[in-house]
């Protein structure tokens, strides 16, 4: 943050990004403790 405004003069926009893609595998195959590590980082982790 510091280089873009020492830099460019101000900082517009900061885009925080995290996640896992979990299991990979057919749907059916999926397990709820899958879905819910995935929703509990992808969703509720920002």
């Amino acid at each position: 943050m510091d280089y873009a405004v020492k830099t460019y003069g101000r900082l517009d926009v900061a885009f925080n990004n995290a996640g896992i893609e979990g299991d990979v595998g057919p749907l059916i195959e999926q397990t709820e403790a899958n879905y819910d590590a995935v929703m509990n980082i992808n969703v509720k982790g920002v």
